[in-house]
């Protein structure tokens, strides 16, 4: 069996010209795929990590061993309430001093701008080069692969010091990640971001190893 992951927007992109692309070449390859065949979850949804992150599985299987694609989505046996955002960013810590933005940063103007409009300090703030983005309801937004370079989906918060980036700590939390401090060797925190905005949430991956565990365990107890 094969799995791929990816943002759910490969489903429909290019007028579905990805998706296509993909399900012939796996036909190609030897597996049997189908629509059917995906998994289209978001981690709020189903792990209590309060990150707004649409994802799609894609399970293939392959034809010396199958007769059919047997993997069908995993199906939560009820949906988890998030936890909230707080439990997951420590605005009572004071951050080293180079983690926040100097007040005359321009990024830091935008932030506190929108902050002034009347909308919650308590919110994450994601900078889009030439706007702010304000995620709301208690939810952290998508965290991606570019978030510690430059000023493209960087998210920040506030706290009483001011307003800072989230931290390496609190980023590898809200991917599902249960010990940060024990993922990475000595290596620059760019690279860290990059890696953790390129993860898999382990919570979703273990759903979808399971199904598949399960597909196995059953087949090769079928040929005993």
């Amino acid at each position: 069996m094969l799995i791929l992951e990816n943002v759910d927007h490969i489903l429909h992109g290019n007028g579905g010209r990805w998706f296509d692309d993909i399900r012939r070449e796996l036909r190609r390859a030897g597996y049997w795929f189908r629509r059917e065949s995906c998994w289209r979850v978001n981690v709020k949804n189903v792990t209590g990590i309060p990150q707004d992150r649409a994802r799609v599985f894609m399970v293939a299987a392959s034809r010396y061993h199958f007769s059919r694609n047997p993997f069908a989505p995993p199906r939560p046996t009820k949906t988890r309430s998030a936890r909230r955002l707080n439990a997951f960013v420590d605005r009572s810590r004071k951050c080293p001093a180079e983690e926040y933005l100097p007040v005359e940063n321009r990024y830091y103007k935008m932030i506190a701008e929108e902050i002034e409009k009347g909308r919650s300090e308590r919110n994450v703030y994601q900078l889009r080069r030439s706007y702010v983005r304000e995620k709301k309801d208690d939810l952290c937004p998508t965290l991606t692969a570019n978030m510690g370079v430059g000023g493209h989906n960087v998210p920040f918060v506030k706290d009483r010091w001011g307003i800072r980036r989230l931290q390496i700590d609190e980023v590898a939390k809200l991917q599902g990640f249960d010990a940060p401090a024990q993922l990475f060797p000595d290596i620059p925190s760019n690279d860290k971001y990059r890696l953790l905005g390129n993860a898999v949430c382990p919570k979703l991956a273990y759903m979808v190893a399971a199904a598949c565990r399960d597909i196995l365990s059953q087949e090769y107890r079928d040929h005993e």
